[in-house]
């Protein structure tokens, strides 16, 4: 740049030891001295610098999307300024599979379509979702008992979500580490027992595949006492010391960014977008809300901890038998068959309220859309970034529970 400049006719480059606040400061031949004074002003966002340090040095750091420190596969742009991120720009795109667009052409009752949907972390949750916008079309509805399964599959996805965001974050910490890969086991094997094989058991038109007998219910009541287990022997604090206080998001902000779930109730604030399915988060009084990673971790555990409680009160209930989909009448083929129309449906997932729109003509799919929640999130990680030190960024990337399947659909 300097070279390009002093080829140009009365160039005036800057004498950034002049221009300083401390001129008597030695500079080293590295430094940037082209910055000017409205772009110093942005650079203390970096909370170790003061007033009168003078101009850092700038650092592009690019981190590739398959980095193991990173808990999701996504890339990201870094500016550092000494150890702390001055601004940051995530990279998505690195697996894109056109999940909506192979779905198009597919009957709404395809057996190809499940496998397709099962990419979209969690899998189970998105093939919920499309059925239930299917069936809005339909003319009869769905039973209660399929729907309270339904929405037990949505419990246990909030809980194993909540675990595999923990053992993201202690992943560098040996004993911490040690239990939270004890809940994530825990937590995923209570959602693939109940979940079903290569067809989805609760993704089934007005009902579910197969029943859920009281030799399963019993297993299910077994693996989530492993989970409270697991959940009670963590030791959360010492986990959330170092992120209480750090990477901020306030309630203004999330709401303009458009956030929902776990990232906007961190702020105190809480998420009244209406639901089709699902049970709503809460906002507890007990735990500090100020919008840092800290409370987004605190949110996890606490929704971790509610959602455990309702499935156990659930199966505790004994609770009826689903209709089975292929008990429907036979009606149910010709209705599915001559199925027109849009319909959309809005279910609760681990990261907040998944969309889901689907164009239905000649019972064919003709367009699928997934609003997953962690889109909005792509611009508001980045706001948040600045001024975390290096060594906490995948940290605090990792208590937005980011999914990158969702992500790229």
């Amino acid at each position: 740049m300097r070279h390009l400049l002093e080829d140009l006719p009365g160039a005036l480059l800057p004498d950034p030891t002049r221009e300083s606040e401390d001129p008597g400061v030695r500079r080293i031949s590295l430094d940037d001295d082209l910055v000017r004074p409205v772009a110093e002003e942005d650079l203390r966002l970096d909370a170790g610098r003061n007033r009168r340090s003078p101009l850092a040095r700038h650092v592009e750091l690019l981190v590739a999307p398959f980095e193991p420190a990173l808990p999701a596969t996504i890339g990201l742009r870094l500016a550092v300024e000494g150890s702390r991120v001055r601004s940051a720009q995530m990279l998505v795109g690195h697996r894109h599979q056109g999940i909506e667009r192979r779905a198009v052409g597919l009957a709404v009752d395809d057996e190809t379509l499940w496998p397709l949907l099962s990419a979209v972390s969690p899998g189970p949750v998105a093939q919920v979702a499309v059925i239930s916008a299917v069936e809005q079309l339909l003319p009869r509805a769905v039973d209660e008992a399929t729907s309270r399964w339904r929405e037990l599959l949505l419990e246990l996805a909030v809980i194993r979500d909540a675990a595999a965001v923990y053992a993201a974050v202690v992943r560098r910490r040996p004993r911490e580490s040690k239990e939270g890969r004890r809940f994530h086991r825990a937590a995923d094997s209570a959602l693939a027992g109940v979940a079903g094989g290569a067809l989805p058991r609760f993704a089934a038109i007005l009902g579910v595949r197969t029943d859920v007998s009281p030799e399963e219910q019993a297993t299910l009541r077994r693996r989530l006492d492993d989970v409270e287990a697991a959940l009670d022997d963590l030791d959360e604090e010492v986990v959330l010391n170092h992120l209480d206080g750090v990477a901020i998001l306030d309630a203004q902000r999330a709401r303009a960014f458009g956030l929902c779930g776990p990232p906007l109730r961190a702020t105190g604030a809480l998420d009244d977008l209406p639901l089709d399915l699902g049970v709503p988060g809460t906002v507890p009084d007990a735990i500090p809300l100020d919008g840092s990673a800290g409370a987004r971790l605190r949110i996890r555990l606490h929704d971790a901890r509610t959602s455990l409680g309702r499935a156990r009160a659930f199966l505790d209930t004994k609770p009826p038998a689903p209709r089975l989909s292929d008990d429907v009448d036979v009606a149910k083929r010709a209705n599915l068959e001559a199925l027109h129309g849009i319909a959309d449906t809005a279910v609760r997932v681990p990261g907040g309220t998944l969309s889901c729109l689907v164009e239905i003509a000649a019972g064919k799919l003709r367009r699928l859309r997934l609003r997953p929640p962690e889109l909005p999130l792509l611009a508001a990680v980045p706001r948040t970034l600045a001024g975390v030190r290096l060594d906490d960024v995948a940290d605090v990337i990792a208590t937005y529970g980011f999914s990158a399947t969702a992500l790229d659909r």
